[in-house]
């Protein structure tokens, strides 16, 4: 034990083992992918919304945080941001599985416009 009894170093005891750094975990390596990837196709908040049928209230709401469809930073938002929105949990959660499957489709180069 490096430490002498009362927890101090003992300076002629080997130094302590410097601690690993970790690799992230898993969610933060997977991570959000680069904005340009799922932003690369020019779609209007206002195409996004009617072809994923959300509410003009839903469209209103997302103007006002400045989304753009397929802007991954909104998966960053909490429960609390999301209802200092205004937007029910119902339509917080629409909107956030049609934005992933939107995400998805432009990964996989599934979008047609």
């Amino acid at each position: 034990m490096p430490y002498g009894p009362y927890g101090y170093y003992m300076p002629h005891m080997p130094h302590p083992p410097t601690p690993t750094p970790q690799p992230p975990p898993a969610q933060a390596a997977a991570g959000l992918s680069s904005p340009d990837v799922t932003m690369s196709y020019n779609v209007s908040l206002s195409e996004f919304c009617t072809k994923y049928r959300l509410s003009a209230h839903t469209q209103e709401k997302l103007l006002e945080l400045d989304y753009s469809p397929g802007n991954e930073v909104i998966e960053t938002l909490t429960e609390v941001d999301w209802k200092e929105t205004g937007l029910s949990i119902l339509a917080s959660r629409s909107f956030m599985a049609a934005h992933r499957n939107f995400c998805e489709l432009i990964r996989t180069g599934k979008w047609n416009q």
